[in-house]
């Protein structure tokens, strides 16, 4: 299975071996240490200052010597966020899998479209023989184009990512995705010297180009991935320029123009230096043409926008539509349930999460794989804030070394310290990081541990903010944790003083902000505006946004205790201090609130109601929206309620609007749609829509 997109804490196969194409692939970059990059750096400008006039070949070593280092210093960044961010920015063609170029223009006849839409409707629901047949269709239609093979290349792309032998250099999987990638590389090179002007040929060998470093990018061979991909992403820019309307194409785009943008600022740097230049808004919407445009990028579209709202744009509900509704439309796929259950985790909806990695446990293969997923299921657990059953499974699978790798061993360890430091388990803590540091397998989970590890160099109480912070976000997002368990917490923050930088201030008031919210959404109001008097009082105290955060946190709480002035007159504090989106969303608030006063209940009908529930989130207002009205809920225990008359014998569709603007589906619902862009739940009538709440 693909466990790759997006997921710092994922599975990776073995490196490749030193042969190149005829063991499956390049060889590997070797890399150098940080002080060799920065003597090689530093010797490279001093000898470029001195120019060498009239010495063309010191030149040309010139030239080779800054292709090596770049090479180098791409290999020596290899980072687990890294992986996140290349693995589809290095892709970013190849990824437009599927988009068989079927504009206006026709460059498959009609019955080659339908055959490879055929083919791939087989494939997405895992009969690869069906989808190889349909396929081969095409070749006999069109033996000299690289559709066939480039297809072809989508079933073996499968077979390397779900199979036992996973990615394994020189496997033959992993040969037979090469042999196909080149044989269509191979036919697209002749069609488009024969005829410049072939989109169809020019579209599939740039694809195959990708594909390519799609598969370079997961072995972590940065440069060589981008050199191969910048040639794909040459031809994709050509058809689109020859031809405007060519939808599918606009995906590839898309996805380079997104993640070359997105790139962290020190990552941005070296992307400089290698020709990365994105737009996050221009790759967004290409990714969206591409959906609405495209004759086959559909589901492709649904799963790079899945990925791109949960890791970049941290919209976990709108993921969360792509994922479902694809996981819905193709449960065969072990790809589209994985990043469904990975979207379930963020959100904290473990009962449905674990459900999923369980149903991929029984069907994964090999021993890597296996461990892969039990880690997730014992992440699941700590996400879920059972700190004491994550603590106790972590540690049976990590004395029976049972989690597979070193990198998801290494991820085990620090997840097992989290649990341990909310336990109070401090010294064992300390210990597991001290181990997973020396694992060094993730260069972001060592990062992770060093934080911890020189925290508490002087006393292991003392628990970095990173960790901290997520803490604190499994503590608001899942629920009941008594007064006692919260200030334990907070007083790690705020003991011993940790600095007055800005970063340092603005860390330690986010963690701050969520304890205060877990207490909200605990049906505590008294005790979180306790919380917020005791943030606002700590000296050096919070910045301005942090103070607006806070006020506006304590608003929702006067208003649930009915004291809508106080509500009001922190808010418009809030409003004051706050800026960009935090401004608007806090004058949305005040204008809510003043607006609540008047709203009008629903009456139950005793006709075919249904009766729709949702975990409290610390909303001000949660409304069903029907296709044609919203009805208001009733928070009482924790739980929004509204009972309603259904509309008829067909499926209802509904969703769940938060504070009269954001949109979310109910992810118990039997049945999840996208209808123009927009998700929406559905339940058959007349049963009720759910037995418990909706999360």
């Amino acid at each position: 299975m693909t466990l790759v997109h997006g997921d710092t804490e994922t599975w990776f196969p073995a490196r490749r071996s030193p042969e190149r194409r005829e063991a499956g692939g390049p060889p590997r970059t070797r890399q150098r240490s940080a002080g060799e990059l920065q003597s090689s750096l530093r010797a490279e400008q001093q000898r470029r200052a001195r120019g060498y006039p009239g010495l063309a070949p010191l030149r040309a070593s010139l030239r080779k010597r800054k292709q090596d280092f770049r090479d180098d210093l791409l290999a020596a960044h290899r980072t687990a966020r890294m992986r996140a961010l290349f693995v589809p920015g290095a892709a970013w063609l190849a990824v437009a899998i599927w988009t068989a170029p079927l504009h206006a223009g026709g460059p498959l006849d009609p019955a080659s479209l339908e055959d490879a839409r055929r083919g791939l409707e087989h494939l997405y629901h895992a009969r690869p023989i069906q989808a190889a047949a349909a396929f081969e269709q095409i070749r006999a239609r069109l033996p000299e184009s690289p559709a066939a093979d480039f297809l072809h290349g989508a079933i073996e792309w499968h077979r390397v990512t779900t199979g036992p032998q996973g990615m394994t250099a020189g496997g033959d999987p992993e040969r037979a995705f090469f042999a196909r990638m080149n044989a269509a590389i191979e036919l697209g090179e002749k069609a488009i010297e024969k005829d410049p002007g072939d989109l169809s040929a020019r579209f599939f060998l740039g694809g195959a180009y990708g594909y390519e470093a799609r598969y370079l990018a997961l072995q972590e061979n940065w440069w060589t991935a981008y050199r191969t991909g910048k040639k794909g992403v040459g031809h994709l820019e050509k058809v689109v320029e020859a031809d405007p309307t060519f939808g599918d194409a606009y995906l590839g785009l898309g996805i380079y123009h997104y993640y070359a943008d997105v790139l962290p600022k020190v990552l941005k740097i070296f992307g400089a230096l290698v020709g990365l230049r994105g737009d996050r808004e221009k790759g967004l919407e290409e990714i969206r043409r591409a959906r609405r445009d495209g004759a086959l990028v559909e589901e492709e579209c649904r799963f790079f926008l899945a990925e791109i709202e949960s890791t970049f744009e941290q919209n976990h509900w709108r993921a969360l539509a792509y994922s479902r509704s694809l996981r819905d439309e193709y449960p065969e796929n072990e790809l589209f349930t994985w990043i469904n259950a990975r979207i379930l985790d963020e959100l904290h909806l473990t009962d449905l999460s674990i459900a999923e990695w369980t149903a991929l446990r029984g069907q994964a293969k090999g021993r890597r794989l296996t461990g892969f997923i039990e880690y997730r299921l014992a992440r699941s657990l700590l996400f879920a804030g059972d700190f004491e059953g994550a603590a106790a499974r972590l540690d049976e699978l990590l004395k029976l070394g049972r989690l597979g790798s070193r990198r998801i061993t290494m991820w085990g360890r620090l997840r097992y310290g989290v649990a341990l430091d909310f336990l109070g388990r401090h010294e064992e803590a300390l210990r597991q990081y001290e181990i997973a540091k020396e694992l060094d397998a993730s260069d972001l989970a060592r990062e992770r541990a060093a934080a911890r590890i020189h925290a508490g160099r002087r006393d292991p109480a003392v628990v970095s903010l990173e960790e901290l912070a997520e803490t604190a976000r499994i503590l608001k997002e899942t629920g009941r944790r008594t007064e006692t368990e919260l200030r334990r917490v907070e007083h790690l923050v705020v003991d011993p003083p940790r600095g007055r930088s800005k970063r340092v201030r603005l860390d330690s008031f986010r963690i701050l902000e969520d304890l205060v919210e877990a207490r909200l959404r605990d049906g505590r109001p008294a005790d979180c505006v306790a919380a917020v008097a005791r943030a606002l009082e700590l000296s050096p105290g919070p910045l301005a946004e942090s103070r607006a955060r806070l006020l506006a946190i304590r608003a929702r709480a006067h208003q649930r205790m009915g004291r809508t002035e106080k509500a009001i007159a922190d808010l418009s504090r809030a409003h004051e201090r706050a800026s960009g989106d935090d401004r608007r969303r806090i004058g949305r608030d005040r204008d809510l609130v003043e607006r609540l006063a008047d709203m009008v209940r629903p009456t139950p009908t005793a006709a075919a109601a249904f009766t729709f529930r949702a975990r409290d989130r610390g909303e001000l207002l949660l409304e069903v929206e029907f296709p044609d009205r919203r009805v208001p809920m009733e928070l009482a225990d924790g739980v929004w309620t509204v009972t309603t008359g259904g509309a008829g014998r067909d499926p209802l569709r509904y969703r769940f609007v938060a504070d009269g603007e954001f949109r979310r589906l109910d992810p118990h619902a039997p049945r999840v749609k996208l209808i123009d862009d927009e998700a929406w739940s559905f339940v058959p009538q007349p049963k009720q829509t759910n037995s418990s709440p909706s999360r």
